[in-house]
Parts: C-alpha cells; structure tokens; sequence
C-alpha cells in the first residue's frame, strides 16, 4: 500500500490557520469572499489529509478535535467582526441623521471665538471656578483690540452665561466678523484670573464621517468641530 509520506500527516497543515487569520484583517475590497474561500480551502486540505494518512500513523483525536476547535474559532472571529462592522455602519448612519438635523441650529462650544454676523448677538457661558469679584467679559476685535466690556458682578463658583449685543463701548454696531472673548475676574486675596469659556455658534452644514472618521459639523465663521465636541444644542 502507498502512504504519503512528510511531518503533515500527523496533522494538519498549519499554513491555512495563517491564512484565514490573515483574512480577518482588514482589507479593502472582496474581503467577504476571500474569508470565505480561505474556509473552503480549510476544509478541502483537512478532508485530503484525512484520505491520505499514513494508516501506521493515523492523526490523533485529540489533536483533531483541537484543530477543528481552532478552526471553529477563526470562524467565530470572522463572523463577529463581520457582525460589528455591521453594526458600526448603522450607528454611524444614525449619528449623520440626527447631525443633519442640527443645521440652523446654535450649539455650544469650547473656545474664545465666535462669529457675529450683521443682526444677532454672541451669547456664551464661563466657566467660575472660584468665587470671583468684578467678573467681566473683554471682546476683541480681529487685530486684538478691545471692542467692549460687559460687567458681569461678583459671581459664585459655578457656569455663569452672558451675551455680547455686538455694540461697542460707544453703542455702535461693529462689523460681522469673528470676535475674541475673554472672561477674567477677582478671586481671593485680591488676585485677578482668567476663565474657561464656552461659545454659541450656528452649525451651517455637515459633513458625513466617512472610513471611521467622525462627523463634521461646520460652524458659521469659525470652521469644523467633531460632534462629540458639541456641548449643548439650542
């Protein structure tokens, strides 16, 4: 009788375990149907070997049954990132509609920027750290001039929400345009600080997340923020 001879006979090969855990990585195009052509030739080559054993050396059991366990594994590991990146589609599609549905809408922001155009006012929030006398809001214009000052009193720690009517000193309309804003105040011990501040800007348009990017929100005047940047929306 001939047998087949080589170290492989008492087992299976292991290229196509290398194979198939190749497949699961990512890949641009055919991804699918190479995963499923990788399986097919698992089975092929198992069910070969099995017809071809040495019968003086038949495989093991036990180590059978282990190699299909890894196969069966591999398998399982296909499927569910398969699975997840069904998922991810979905909740990325869920994210781009309700984004769509911020347009002409404010939302609120970190920064010192916002952009005043020829009607409405700025409105923002500041973050108080500590308890602070004489707070004030400085606006400055594109150059670094200080256009305004808006008293806000002592203020407790904790957010505090004020509003730039886009008047200047004089009770002038300024210009539309981007405007710096600066919250500073006096804490204890007589020392001045400055604040974090928050800003509301109108969301113009949106731009779809794409290969796992996140979705874009662009701001009138001030540019792009991902959505997760977006603090609250009005």
């Amino acid at each position: 009788m001939t047998t087949t001879s080589g170290a492989g006979m008492s087992g299976l090969d292991s290229t196509l375990f290398d194979s198939i855990n190749a497949s699961s990585k990512p890949k641009t195009d055919t991804k699918k149907a190479n995963d499923q052509m990788d399986q097919a030739d698992f089975l092929r080559l198992m069910t070969t070997q099995l017809k071809n054993q040495d019968p003086t050396k038949p495989l093991d059991g036990q180590q059978f049954m282990a190699q299909l366990a890894q196969f069966s594994t591999l398998n399982g590991i296909i499927e569910m990132k398969q699975s997840l990146d069904t998922l991810t589609q979905s909740l990325q599609s869920m994210n781009t509609l309700q984004a769509s549905n911020l347009v002409g809408h404010s939302v609120l922001i970190d920064g010192q920027k916002a952009y005043l155009d020829a009607e409405g006012p700025i409105a923002g929030r500041a973050d108080i750290t500590e308890p602070a006398n004489k707070v004030t809001v400085v606006v400055t214009g594109a150059a670094g001039s200080e256009i305004r000052r808006i008293d806000l009193g002592a203020k407790p720690k904790g957010s505090v929400d004020f509003r730039w009517d886009g008047l200047d000193g004089n009770g002038a309309r300024v210009a539309p345009g981007v405007y710096t804003f600066r919250v500073e105040g006096t804490v204890a011990d007589g020392k001045s600080s400055s604040f974090d501040t928050q800003l509301w800007a109108k969301v113009d348009s949106v731009s779809f997340g794409q290969a796992g990017k996140e979705t874009a929100l662009s701001l009138a005047g001030i540019g792009s923020y991902g959505l997760s940047q977006i603090k609250e929306v009005h």
